[in-house]
């Protein structure tokens, strides 16, 4: 079922994701919770693959808007969207909260925060 807070959608992006055997990676390395070294090196590996995975949807948007394929492009954003609730839902992160604090810090910062773009 679809809700339509931003903490029900990353609830069921992430649920969706684990239906879906998106996590079952992180089932194994937080079960069998290994070796401390190996253990960061485990789930750092996890998160960059979900990271990449972000990054595959920001390259499909990108590739709809060089074939000029709105409608692409849109859908495209919203997986760019699903997959970063399915991270957040999966680390157990309040993104709710973290956007309104980022969207805070933002109106203080400088134009272009300082930057020439």
């Amino acid at each position: 079922m679809v809700r339509s807070t931003i903490k029900s959608l990353v609830s069921d992006a992430h649920e969706n994701a684990v239906k879906h055997g998106f996590w079952e990676d992180w089932k194994y390395i937080t079960e069998n919770m290994l070796l401390s070294t190996h253990y960061t090196g485990l789930v750092n590996n996890a998160l960059g693959n979900r990271l990449m995975l972000i990054n595959g949807e920001v390259a499909e948007a990108h590739e709809a808007l060089r074939k000029d394929d709105r409608e692409n492009f849109e859908e495209e954003l919203a997986d760019i969207v699903i997959r970063v609730f399915d991270l957040a839902g999966g680390l157990d992160i309040d993104l709710e909260v973290e956007i309104i604090k980022k969207m805070t810090k933002n109106t203080s910062r400088p134009y272009k925060h300082g930057k020439t773009f």
